[in-house]
């Protein structure tokens, strides 16, 4: 996945280099303000679920602030769909420079940008399914839990065994949790219960420390979902800025200063990838050594 990234990073910085032969330019579209705009909203939104994870906030209200997060929409932000005609002018919705033979820069980046943007928030959706699934083992267990108290606590109180419920044992054996095996219809006292319950008990215990762990990704994911977001944004803010200070008399700019400017927002974006990739890779090696 690293080496993925790293090669479309290369990608970006040669697009960068081949931006100073570049002759062809395209106005300014109207619609820049709001494309910009679209990419602060995201940016906005991913924000404000760090922050609730951060806060404490429940799976259950970070799904749904996940959920409210909009999907990439490469037609709405005026960008050509991964895999589609690259050779098209961006003129007509976001004023950036084209060349001939490919698309413009900032359009190659953003989409890049936006690419890993959307991977990200998929990777966080995934995780929180993950999350889904164990919280309905949890509640399951949970219920199991309290029958086996139940049970202990009739062994307690008739001073006789209790018969296990088929749907327990199976249960039990499904998911390999120990407790005290017997022959059909033997009676398990109030001890034995003790264990049956103390084995659930641990159960729930370890999936709620899966469901922490997995918290913790999706905090990682939504935080990548951000940065890329953000340098999406800056990729395209700094061709507009390069345009708003070196345009010409008669609406035409000049292909260097632009050229400049689009390569110091790349290189900005290029850094925040570069530091989310780092901090991934330190992760994983931290994993593997646990």
């Amino acid at each position: 996945m690293v080496n993925v990234k790293l090669k479309k990073l290369v990608f970006a910085f040669a697009a960068s280099l081949a931006l100073f032969s570049t002759t062809a330019l395209a106005e300014e579209g109207p619609d820049q303000q709001q494309i910009l705009k679209e990419l602060a909203d995201r940016a906005a939104g991913s924000q404000a679920i760090l922050d609730a994870i951060q806060s404490g906030a429940s799976p259950e209200e970070v799904q749904e602030m996940l959920d409210g997060l909009d999907p990439v929409d490469y037609a709405e932000l005026g960008l050509s769909a991964p895999g589609g005609d690259r050779d098209a002018s961006m003129a007509g919705s976001m004023g950036i420079l084209t060349r001939p033979d490919s698309g413009s820069l900032a359009e190659e980046f953003a989409r890049l940008q936006m690419e890993l943007a959307q991977s990200s928030k998929d990777n966080a959706g995934s995780y929180m399914k993950e999350i889904q699934r164990l919280q309905s083992e949890q509640k399951q267990a949970g219920n199991f839990l309290n029958r086996a108290r139940q049970l202990q606590k009739q062994a307690e109180t008739t001073r006789k065994g209790a018969p296990m419920p088929e749907d327990m044992k199976y249960y039990l054996d499904t998911n390999k949790l120990s407790y005290p095996k017997g022959g059909a219809g033997q009676l398990y006292s109030a001890d034995q219960w003790k264990t049956v319950a103390n084995s659930l008990d641990g159960f729930i215990t370890k999936m709620g420390t899966e469901v922490q762990k997995l918290m913790v990704n999706v905090q990682n994911s939504v935080g990548d979902y951000n940065s890329y977001t953000q340098g999406a944004s800056s990729s395209l803010q700094s061709y507009t800025k390069g345009q708003s200070l070196f345009s010409e008399q008669g609406g035409g700019v000049g292909t260097t200063p632009i050229a400049t400017s689009v390569i110091l927002g790349v290189l900005i974006g290029m850094f925040i990838m570069w530091g989310i990739m780092k901090k991934k890779s330190r992760g994983d090696k931290t994993e593997e050594r646990s």
